[in-house]
């Protein structure tokens, strides 16, 4: 089941069930996947996963620790990241040891990692194991 109909069923449940919260935070996650879509975003599981991204964070960064509940409605719509071993793997079969400065091995790396790791993470790994 793609994750633009899993919210949409999702977000219908909480209003049936009478889940305020839930109904509330998945109403407005539909209204940004919604507006992406509007404005030629294709892919509506792409446009899930950024939208409840951001949502979430936004969410831990200004309400702190006592928003747990809304982190954990959000979660099923974030994309899941690599680890940093997982992207180390995936790094180590690019032959990026061949390529001679950092700017130019973050971008293959990126591009292979696309929507899979944290650009953060990736960038760690590379100055851990790839500099030279």
């Amino acid at each position: 089941m793609n994750k633009l109909f899993k919210l949409r069923k999702d977000h219908l449940e909480s209003r049936k069930e009478g889940n305020s919260l839930k109904a509330l935070l998945l109403s407005t996650l539909l209204g940004e996947v919604d507006k992406a879509l509007k404005n030629g975003d294709t892919d509506g599981d792409e446009s899930v996963e950024q939208a409840a991204k951001s949502m979430s964070k936004s969410v831990e960064e200004t309400k702190g620790e006592g928003y747990k509940q809304e982190i954990e409605y959000l979660k099923p719509y974030v994309p899941q990241t690599m680890s940093k071993d997982e992207i180390k793997t995936e790094l180590d079969k690019l032959g990026l040891e061949s390529m001679s400065n950092f700017g130019q091995k973050m971008g293959v790396a990126m591009s292979a990692l696309k929507g899979k790791a944290d650009g953060n993470d990736v960038k760690a790994v590379l100055q851990a194991n790839y500099l030279t």
